[in-house]
């Protein structure tokens, strides 16, 4: 609550409140930004402590657009906040990906998605949902990894539609001969 202007010293009390706990998160922000350099710039500007409870860091990483966001919260077993379709008890931080296939490709195709994963140290994989739970110590090495198949993904998609449409034209042109072949055959 703001104090009225005609008390200075209250002001100066609530003002000097105000810059030791803005110094407060800036400094917790400096140091989250020091471990989670892939978001330094992101934290520093916005001065994520790393202590809020659900935070997003963006919607794309390079050439990948993740439309839900690239999303870091607490999850806690038997709470509202928890990693869907874990099984085992849990209760941290961790971020979450969402890799709607449809929505970066317009098509029902994962294109290798989870084999290009393997060997990354996830903390859990939801494939009902395709999503991905990492620690903050696994968040680049999912976004680079993600940003490389997205990447091969779109030139696997050109020769799936390519075939797509061989496949469609071969058909018509089935068609086409079966009408020819029935009309000179009268």
């Amino acid at each position: 609550m703001t104090q009225k202007p005609d008390n200075p010293q209250a002001l100066i009390k609530q003002y000097g409140d105000e810059l030791g706990a803005l110094k407060s998160n800036m400094l917790m922000a400096q140091s989250f930004a020091s471990r989670l350099r892939v978001f330094a710039e992101h934290i520093i500007e916005y001065k994520v402590t790393g202590e809020e409870h659900w935070h997003c860091f963006g919607k794309s990483y390079k050439n990948i657009y993740l439309q839900w966001g690239i999303n870091r919260g607490y999850f806690k077993s038997g709470t509202s906040r928890y990693i869907t379709n874990y099984e085992g008890e849990h209760s941290g931080f961790y971020f979450q990906i969402y890799v709607n296939c449809y929505a970066i490709f317009d098509e029902h195709q994962e294109f290798g998605l989870y084999e290009v994963t393997k060997g990354l140290d996830i903390f859990f994989i939801d494939r009902m949902n395709s999503t991905f739970y990492v620690t903050d110590e696994n968040i680049e090495p999912l976004l680079e990894t993600l940003n490389t198949w997205c990447i091969d993904a779109f030139e696997k998609l050109k020769v799936y539609r390519a075939q797509e449409r061989i496949a469609r034209l071969e058909k018509e042109l089935a068609k086409s001969k079966a009408i020819v072949t029935e009309a000179t055959h009268d």
